[in-house]
């Protein structure tokens, strides 16, 4: 009888009668499976003796809600190409999540995986025979083989057994993946040693992944030799913004919208526990349309994880050091034991580090933050129980120890709290203004509301920073925040560099309220003075004159001017931020969206990391790339960009990136379907421009009705709009008819063009589109320069002329700068009139066409290329997985029903299954089987 060619059959080597033996021969001369056969009699050989080492051998079952993260793959930068993975984070980090993740992937690629879960009886000994174990589960699957007895012997020394399994891994022809979970709950001291010589001993074919809560003392990459070693811990862990709206919608579909999605996200920081934990309590009312009772309800869940699993499983020696830690932002050994008053406190403090998922840890630093869920519920149980006096006392002794270490703003806010208001006074001149200069807004905000008037005006560096960081929203009082600030820089005996600075920010101010002609003369005058000897100082000012420059069209002379300034001026990251946000927008408004998209990018998670997704001047980048991404039809990333954003742009931006956010905003929401919700953000930035006397950002949002409704075919609604506009371009033009009058023009000529196509007065259009083109052009306005020409082109259709030569210009120019939704945005009719071979790469219904034209979804499982199964018997599973019989499956396949019989009695001893359910069962469960919806 011909020898079969099939691995599995070597089950029953030695098992059937003579006239069935297998031609052994065939296999030893085969250069892929005589290593194989060597290595896997060698296991067969040793018998093994724990039965829950098959329950420790099998990896857990995902959360459906459970999402691949493809920034920590194993093809990304950070992991790739490394052989000793060390994932070390406190509880509810996805630590498990992550190694199953990357274990599919090695299933994905063809490398058997073996897996075990440590606990603390993992000595020595038992810990090599559980992961000889599950590496013979991971090559054979053989589930009889657990009832067998182990060598003692050949376990006594346990180094001596590592050495053997190394050896024999190394035989093997293909390579391996060991993960080892929960390595925290090792207890024996020999364990952690023979864990960092399987490390350091590993063979070429082996990776080995590990996870811990606490931070292993294994050897680095340098140790290792040749081996590439990674460590990702709490900080690397933390979902984005973008993971954690996909777990939402993974869980919830689309009943929880993005602006939601961020919310949760920003509640929770990243922290995947916390998203859990809120999802799990909001569950019953996904559906619900008041956001702030769902995330009421979500709040309410975490609390209740607080108490439950917190602070009523800790001895109270821990709960008593943990309430007084919640007071204060941030602890180290040595301020825990300053503030709880006794030297205790420090090793106690590393005990709750250890033993609980709450606390944050920094990079190169000793320094732990409380989890912000956390900490506010732990504040206001520490509020309730310990007594007024001890918690004033907690505050007395961190401003006096935080002032030590010359931490000022943090020190003032302990000694506001103890109720020592000059002291806090003092300490807090001292930093706020620098405060403000790093972007810190919020924290500086919150200051100012706890300070009287008369004390900011009494104190120059107070005012100073009540200039940088006062909203418009507040126009009376920052237009007495002006007149403090007119009085410093008026004032002769003031020092001169105080004077100067104070001139500087009154600048800034006038920026933000849209009074660009006299921004004009103040960046005139500070101009001139260049250098001041003030490194930050000169770098603001050049800052103020790009931004006058980039509004006033010379964005190629304000990135420039951006170009001339010290990057590294006294290490404040607000001025590389602001300056970036300069350079961006500056190509976007010259149409070069790519370069837009790709500058800001490259600054935002920087700006997000130190201040916050949510900080003023992350939200100003976020805006920024929200517009190039909606210009280069990624509709879903600028939605995500802009998510739960649009109220911090509307308190706290200049009045040019308040119309990028609100503007893309209105285009998202069009796009989504939701027309309604499109007018109405246009609507609500007329009444803020309205408001806030910024007759400018009125004019805009007009113009962008006026262009809605013609695109519509809405005569009426054009000419309503169209009046108002030409109200609010005359308010405009006496605000600042020296820097914005040929902007306004601009402006005014295309609400005329578009009410004129909505009315088809196609002569009158042409003519109000000359006048606009040669505005864009001057200003060097890229968008509004294909807009011109794109809606010049249908006109001239319409008039019976030929658009070719005019379309060609155009729609090279829009592929040029890769602005790929223009044509679609500018009017609905010019598809009707563009030729195939002028098409641009990508139109806005790109994703439309090709949708199309892709097979419909499937939603069978896919098998994962693995050693374990021929590529017959993975193409026999995926088919046995739709629930097809054996007579189908082998029309399917081309063979006959008894090769089918075969194939799946070698899937069921492969897989341990004992009927065709069970068995696909298991192969999902291992990972075999992938499932695509």
């Amino acid at each position: 009888m011909a020898a079969p060619r099939r691995f599995s059959n070597l089950i029953d080597i030695g098992m059937r009668p003579s006239s069935q033996a297998i031609d052994t021969q065939f296999f030893l001369r085969s250069h892929y499976y005589t290593h194989f056969v060597y290595v896997w009699i060698r296991y067969m050989t040793r018998p093994l003796a724990e039965p829950e080492f098959v329950l420790k051998a099998m990896p857990p079952q995902l959360s459906k809600s459970a999402i691949a993260r493809r920034r920590l793959s194993l093809h990304a930068p950070v992991v790739q190409g490394s052989r000793l993975l060390l994932v070390q984070a406190p509880a509810g980090f996805g630590k498990t999540v992550l190694l199953s993740q990357w274990r599919r992937e090695w299933l994905q690629q063809g490398v058997p995986v073996a897996w075990l879960t440590l606990d603390e009886r993992d000595e020595g000994a038992r810990l090599v025979a559980a992961m000889r174990y599950s590496i013979l589960m991971a090559i054979s699957l053989s589930s009889n083989l657990a009832t067998h007895n182990f060598d003692g012997a050949s376990l006594s020394d346990p180094i001596a057994a590592a050495t053997e399994l190394l050896a024999e891994v190394a035989a093997m022809p293909t390579a391996l993946a060991l993960i080892l979970d929960d390595a925290h709950t090792l207890r024996h001291r020999d364990v952690e040693g023979l864990i960092e010589y399987f490390a350091c001993n590993a063979p070429a074919n082996l990776t080995l992944a590990l996870s811990s809560r606490v931070a292993l003392s294994l050897p680095t990459a340098g140790l290792i030799g040749n081996t590439e070693c990674v460590t990702l811990d709490a900080q690397a862990l933390r979902l984005t913004s973008q993971e954690g709206a996909a777990i939402l919608e993974a869980r919830f579909g689309k009943s929880v919208d993005v602006d939601m999605a961020a919310s949760l996200h920003e509640t929770c920081s990243g922290w995947p526990l916390g998203l859990q934990l809120m999802s799990s309590a909001i569950a019953c009312g996904a559906t619900a349309r008041n956001t702030l009772e769902l995330a009421s309800r979500a709040k309410q869940g975490v609390e209740k994880y607080f108490a439950e699993f917190l602070l009523n499983r800790l001895p109270q020696p821990l709960v008593d050091v943990l309430l007084r830690v919640s007071l204060v932002e941030g602890v180290n050994p040595a301020f825990c034991a300053a503030i709880v008053g006794r030297p205790t406190a420090a090793d106690q403090l590393k005990a709750l580090c250890a033993s609980t998922p709450v606390f944050s840890e920094s990079l190169g630093s000793d320094w732990v933050t409380l989890h912000p869920l956390a900490r506010e519920f732990l504040r206001a149980r520490a509020n309730q129980e310990l007594p007024s006096f001890e918690v004033q006392l907690v505050h007395e002794r961190a401003a006096l120890w935080l002032a030590q270490q010359e931490l000022d703003e943090q020190a003032a806010l302990h000694a506001l709290a103890a109720g020592h208001k000059e002291q806090a006074y003092e300490l807090v001149e001292r930093g706020l203004y620098k405060l403000a200069l790093q972007g810190h807004r919020g924290r500086v905000r919150a200051w100012l509301d706890r300070l009287p008037d008369a004390e900011i005006a009494a104190r120059p560096r107070l005012a100073l920073a009540a200039g940088i960081v006062m909203p418009v929203v507040e126009r009376d009082r920052l237009e007495w925040v002006l007149d403090v600030l007119g009085t410093i820089r008026t004032n002769v005996e003031m020092p001169s560099d105080l004077r100067r600075e104070a001139t500087r920010v009154i600048g800034g101010v006038e920026l933000r309220l849209d009074n660009l002609d006299r921004v004009l003369e103040l960046s005139t005058e500070q101009m001139e003075t260049l250098p001041t000897g003030l490194p930050y100082l000169d770098e603001r000012i050049l800052n103020l004159h790009a931004t006058l420059l980039m509004l006033t069209g010379r964005p190629d002379l304000a990135r420039h001017r951006c170009a001339s300034a010290h990057s590294d001026a006294e290490g404040l990251i607000s001025t590389q931020l602001i300056f970036a946000s300069v350079v961006s927008r500056s190509y976007l408004w010259q149409g070069q969206v790519a370069l837009a998209a790709d500058s800001v990018t490259k600054v935002l998670n920087d700006a997000q990391a130190q201040l916050g997704r949510r900080s003023a001047l992350a939200t100003v980048l976020a805006a920024t790339l929200a517009a190039a991404m909606w210009e280069l039809d990624r509709p879903d990333a600028a939605a995500n960009a802009l998510a739960d954003r649009l109220d911090v742009l509307a308190a706290d931006a200049q009045p040019h990136s308040v119309v990028i956010g609100f503007i893309t905003a209105s285009r998202i929401a069009g796009w989504e379907g939701h027309e309604a919700k499109r007018l109405n953000l246009l609507d609500y930035l007329c009444v803020m421009g309205e408001s806030r006397r910024w007759p400018r950002v009125t004019l805009e949002a007009l113009a962008e009705l006026v262009a809605t409704h013609a695109r519509a075919g809405h005569v009426k609604s054009c000419r309503v709009f169209l009046a108002r506009a030409e109200a609010a371009h005359a308010a405009a033009m006496q605000q600042n008819p020296k820097t914005l009058a040929r902007s306004l023009d601009l402006r005014l000529h295309m609400c005329r063009a578009y009410t004129d196509i909505a009315r088809h007065a196609w002569e009158e259009a042409q003519r109000q589109l000359e006048y606009a083109a040669l505005l864009a052009s001057d200003l060097k306005c890229g968008r509004e320069d294909i807009e011109c020409k794109l809606l010049q082109s249908l006109a001239m259709h319409r008039l019976g002329r030929d658009p070719r030569e005019l379309l060609h210009e155009a729609i090279g120019l829009a592929q040029a700068l890769g602005m790929t939704r223009i044509v679609t945005d500018t009017h609905p009719d010019l598809a009707a009139i563009i030729p195939a071979t002028l098409h641009p790469a990508r139109t806005a219904n790109s994703s439309v066409v090709q949708h199309e034209h892709t097979p419909a979804a499937r939603h069978e499982a896919m098998v994962a290329p693995t050693e374990l199964l021929t590529p017959k018997e993975r193409e026999v599973l995926g088919l046995m997985s739709l629930g097809l019989q054996n007579k189908q499956i082998a029309v399917a396949s081309a063979v006959s029903q008894e090769t089918i019989k075969w194939h799946i009695k070698n899937l069921f001893a492969k897989l341990g299954a004992v009927n065709r359910r069970h068995a696909v069962a298991r192969a999902l469960m291992l990972g075999i089987l992938i499932s695509e919806h």
